[in-house]
């Protein structure tokens, strides 16, 4: 029979290895960000855009994987998604505060759409830089996101562009002052 003393001894023992495992975590992917961050870094910086550094600032580094792309069409529409990527979230959180409409439609919808105009972003960034494997990239970046990402954008730091870019024309940087 156990005692009061021999449970909570036990499950001080199970709540240590949880604590452990979560700061073993944490600590794999602020690595990981790190990674995909000095990787898209430096492509940012071999393309000649400014204010590389902004890679490592979340948020921000949407505006640099938008400017390693330059401006591009999506369903027909001419878009710079160096400006979409990072203020997007913002405008759909805000419309998504709409009662009922924003809850279930424009929430829901819009989160959808913006994650699918990411990873499109994302192919169209990857077959930039390495075309045979933008397919494979985009799965592995869609299925592991955390993992495969940091490891794609770390092994094409120092890649040249391979496909058709749209030529970079450096417009003010909304995070520039």
């Amino acid at each position: 029979m156990y005692e009061l003393g021999d449970y909570f001894g036990e499950l001080a023992g199970v709540f240590a290895a949880f604590i452990g495992l979560f700061i073993f975590i944490g600590l794999l992917l602020l690595v990981l960000y790190f990674v995909q961050a000095y990787g898209m870094y430096k492509m940012a910086k071999r393309r000649g855009i400014a204010s590389p550094w902004l890679a490592y600032i979340p948020i921000a580094n949407h505006y640099v994987l938008g400017a390693l792309l330059g401006h591009t069409e999506v369903l027909g529409t001419r878009i710079n998604p160096s400006y979409v990527l990072p203020i997007s979230p913002f405008v759909l959180y805000f419309f998504a505060a709409i009662p009922f409409l924003g809850w279930f439609f424009i929430g829901p919808f819009g989160s959808i759409a913006y994650v699918i105009l990411y990873y499109v972003i994302l192919y169209r960034v990857y077959r930039l830089y390495k075309p045979e494997n933008a397919v494979l990239y985009t799965i592995l970046s869609v299925l592991f996101s955390g993992i495969a990402m940091p490891i794609i954008f770390f092994l094409l730091r120092n890649t040249e562009l391979a496909g058709e870019a749209a030529p970079f024309k450096e417009e003010k940087n909304p995070f520039d002052n």
